[in-house]
């Protein structure tokens, strides 16, 4: 028997290497949650979460390169940090500053400032259909009763935009907890280092 953590990707990464010509042209990253010292160590912020950790690890071949004077917009409810590598590949991360069910609000924002599509958006947030240390990149789905991509969905009026789902549920589980039971506990010691093993893999495929 495996251990019972393993970052394994469910499906083929978007990001992977691939001809250049069949590439999706993402540009933004966005990693949903909710805003305050309350909810920052939530496992419901492994978006925000994810974000934060790219941000601080990046590889020696990328830079920061906004000024920090412009990270978050005037009247724009999302902070954001543009990248650049010196192969002149270039992204840009965001997190909003609204709470979950608003995510859409923050999400049309970006869209509308940075001049993007949504096919050039990609999505990080928490799983609970997915066990901890599990992550899988999705396009076009549904909600699945995610609050927060359902008011992405319902704003900007599509779901044609990539998704990176990080798993959240408790392995090992004698019976199957409630999503509302659990997405807002304080993450434990050992199940933090399982995310930040998925956070530095998703920042390997992201970032290579």
């Amino acid at each position: 028997m495996g251990p019972p953590y393993r970052n394994t990707p469910m499906t083929p990464s978007p990001l992977s290497a691939q001809p250049e010509t069949s590439h999706p042209d993402i540009r933004l990253i966005i990693g949903l949650g909710n805003p305050g010292d309350n909810y920052q160590q939530t496992y419901h912020n492994a978006g925000l979460q994810a974000i934060s950790y790219i941000r601080d690890h990046l590889p020696s071949a990328w830079e920061q390169t906004t000024d920090p004077q412009s990270q978050h917009p005037s009247q724009k409810h999302f902070t954001f940090w543009k990248l650049s590598c010196n192969t002149g590949a270039s992204l840009i991360l965001a997190q909003p500053t609204l709470f979950m069910n608003e995510s859409g609000v923050a999400v049309h924002e970006a869209l509308r400032y940075f001049t993007l599509t949504p096919q050039q958006l990609m999505v990080v947030h928490d799983d609970s259909d997915l066990l901890l240390g599990a992550y899988k990149f999705s396009f076009a789905q549904r909600s699945g009763g995610h609050r927060g991509i359902a008011s992405i969905i319902d704003t900007i009026g599509t779901n044609a935009f990539y998704r990176f789902k990080i798993g959240i549920r408790p392995p090992l589980e004698k019976n199957r907890t409630k999503a509302e039971e659990f997405v807002l506990k304080k993450i434990s010691s050992a199940h933090r280092a399982v995310l930040e093993t998925t956070y530095q893999e998703f920042s390997c495929l992201l970032l290579k």
